[in-house]
């Protein structure tokens, strides 16, 4: 009786340590680490900038890697196995959400690859949707072009906040 006690002790101990330890990642990839995903995944990329292009909503997102995308407020089975292809390699490699922002003259397609749960901060890659100007992402303050019409992004909530309001 006592060692199972013990066991599921452990056992609450190591899913508690899993999930703060998920939580609180504050090490943001480097701009170097974002390039090489970009490099070893391109064509995955461009798959979904392409598809992503010619969809006719201002605002669509992919959140999982479940076949569907969001779009009209509602979600919407994808139909292209290649698309679907895409998201799954870029879930597997770290993607966690795709987002295509034309709302407001934003003109940007945006692939979070790491986001700290705590503290509004984010990054990944950007591209424009119409390959002229500068990426926007929520928050974004700070982008660098890594490669043509590729570009790194960092958005922190606050930095963002506090720069808009002085």
């Amino acid at each position: 009786m006592m060692k199972h006690r013990r066991l599921a002790a452990l056992a609450v101990i190591a899913i508690a340590l899993c999930i703060v330890l998920s939580g609180c990642n504050t090490e943001r990839p480097t701009i170097s680490r974002i390039t090489f995903s970009l490099s070893g995944n391109r064509e995955h990329y461009e798959t979904l900038v392409m598809y992503l292009k010619e969809l006719p909503f201002d605002y669509v997102f992919i959140d999982s890697d479940d076949g569907t995308v969001f779009y009209d407020f509602a979600d919407h089975e994808i139909e292209s196995d290649n698309v679907r292809a895409s998201i799954h390699c870029l879930w597997k490699n770290g993607c966690e959400f795709i987002c295509k922002d034309a709302k407001n003259g934003n003109n940007t397609i945006w692939f979070q690859l790491w986001h700290q749960t705590s503290g509004g901060l984010d990054c990944g890659l950007a591209c424009t949707i119409d390959g002229t100007g500068d990426p926007n992402v929520v928050f974004q303050t700070e982008f660098k072009e890594i490669a043509a019409g590729w570009y790194y992004y960092y958005s922190d909530y606050e930095a963002y906040r506090i720069e808009r309001h002085n």
